[in-house]
């Protein structure tokens, strides 16, 4: 009967400290946020200790159940689905798995200054003074989802950046993947370059190409030495060597065709199979089909379906300010022309005369006195410091004569030219007219000689006259 009331009294304490507080243990005094306040300096709360197999037959176990496990070494607690280790293994230099096959340390040796990470026995990266230091990966850098993922782990110094770059690269070496599925596909291809989303994305064993945008040489897989710098750039190609396509859609279309050149925006633009054309200029070469041509400006070779064709303007016409067939060795200048320096060449010369272009027709008279009034001089030219001397006319006294013979062939300084070739023309008439004077003076000459003639007989006849008488 008194152990009855003593543990009725003892209840009624407990549950009305409770009430009020918290318990204390070893204080008077318990922390106000606590519902038990347990104080010492040399002991500690021991909780349940089980096994694991114990543990997991523990039945409707409480959210935040906590217990410590023998067979683990370790703290577990309720999550209210499952039972979730606190920690594996703690001390004060490293965090590492259960077989400690994994882990991460701060001081492998005294005061090394190094942060480790180990995977499955084999370190990989070291954190040291600001950088990270990739260990273990024959010279190659890895980083996110799935890059490098096949790596043989030789010595393939191989960078691959973003998810999925290089993901199948096995045993190709020296290659550089930067950007979504850059380089993805390839195996064995080696000193490539592919930075941008999906950047030479299908290649398995091309090797020195340069791919740099997004989709270029995208649908390329064993190619050699391309270049593609450009959204788009070679994207469809899948046959050839010694391309360079630089611009936003370079070559695009090109499926097959070697050592194109396309610099600019869309240039070579549905040229699908040439090989050996250079373009520059936006849609330079465009829908162009041949081989061998050469396009220089916007748009220049618009719809040129031959090959070994030059064309040099800024517009799609068809007459181009400078057209050439190399095939021929013919060249077209649809515009006019100005040299400051020496022209030399072989062959001829030949000046457009055709009279169903002329119109408007003089005839030219009394040259030779004009002529007369050209002075011919020898001199040197000021820019020729070798010294050579020259024969000409000065176009200033020229154009006083014939000032149609004379041009300014430099708008800026003035500078005047002289056309020798329609000079020609001008002497032809002098000739003719020095002719006609000369047979002029010829018949009169003649008419005198007859009348000297005739003086002379006269004479005779009085001679022969005095000698009879």
């Amino acid at each position: 009967m008194k152990k009855l009331v003593f543990l009725s009294v003892l209840c009624l304490i407990v549950s009305f400290c409770i009430a009020q507080d918290g318990v204390g243990i070893n204080t008077e005094s318990p922390d106000a946020s606590a519902l038990l306040d347990v104080t010492s300096t040399n002991q500690g709360i021991l909780v349940p200790r089980m096994t694991s197999a114990q543990r997991d037959l523990i039945p409707s176990a409480a959210q935040g159940l906590l217990i410590y496990s023998t067979s683990t070494n370790t703290f577990w607690f309720y999550n209210n689905t499952s039972w979730i280790e606190i920690v594996s293994s703690v001390s004060t230099d490293k965090i590492e798995d259960v077989d400690g096959d994994t882990r991460i340390e701060v001081e492998q040796t005294a005061d090394d200054d190094l942060i480790r990470f180990t995977m499955r026995n084999k370190e990989y990266f070291q954190m040291e003074d600001g950088r990270i230091n990739v260990l273990n990966t024959g010279n190659s850098v890895f980083m996110g989802n799935l890059a490098g993922r096949s790596d043989n782990g030789s010595n393939n110094k191989n960078v691959y950046f973003g998810n999925s770059a290089g993901q199948f690269s096995n045993t190709g070496e020296n290659n550089v993947g930067i950007g979504y599925r850059a380089l993805r596909a390839n195996t064995s291809g080696s000193n490539n370059i592919g930075i941008g989303e999906d950047a030479f994305r299908r290649n398995k064993t091309g090797s020195f190409n340069l791919a740099i945008g997004s989709n270029a040489m995208d649908n390329a897989e064993n190619l050699d030495s391309n270049m593609a710098i450009g959204f788009n750039a070679l994207t469809n190609i899948v046959e050839g060597a010694g391309n360079i396509a630089i611009g936003q859609g370079a070559l695009q279309d090109k499926t097959s065709g070697s050592y194109n050149v396309g610099v600019g925006v869309a240039v070579l633009e549905n040229n699908l199979l040439g090989s050996r054309n250079t373009a520059v200029g936006r849609q330079a070469g465009y829908n162009s089909e041949g081989s061998g041509n050469v396009f220089l400006g916007y748009r220049a070779g618009f719809n040129e379906g031959g090959d070994d064709k030059l064309y040099i303007d800024n517009s799609s016409t068809t007459s181009p300010l400078i057209w050439g067939d190399f095939a021929n060795d013919s060249l077209v200048i649809n515009g006019d022309l100005a040299v400051t320096g020496n022209i030399t060449y072989v062959g001829t010369i030949t000046d457009v005369s055709d009279r169903r272009l002329k119109e408007d027709f003089d005839t030219l008279t009394k040259v030779m006195d004009l002529v007369n009034q050209l002075q011919a001089y020898s001199y040197r030219m000021k820019s020729n410091h070798s010294g050579e001397r020259e024969f000409g006319l000065i176009a200033q006294e020229v154009k006083k004569v014939f000032p149609e013979m004379v041009k300014i062939i430099d708008q800026e300084k003035g500078y005047m030219g002289v056309n020798y070739l329609q000079l020609v023309a001008i002497l032809i008439e002098g000739l003719k007219e020095q002719q006609s004077l000369i047979a002029d003076f010829e018949n009169r000459q003649d008419v005198s000689k007859q009348k000297l003639n005739e003086l002379k007989a006269q004479v005779e006849n009085i001679k022969s006259s005095l000698n009879v008488k």
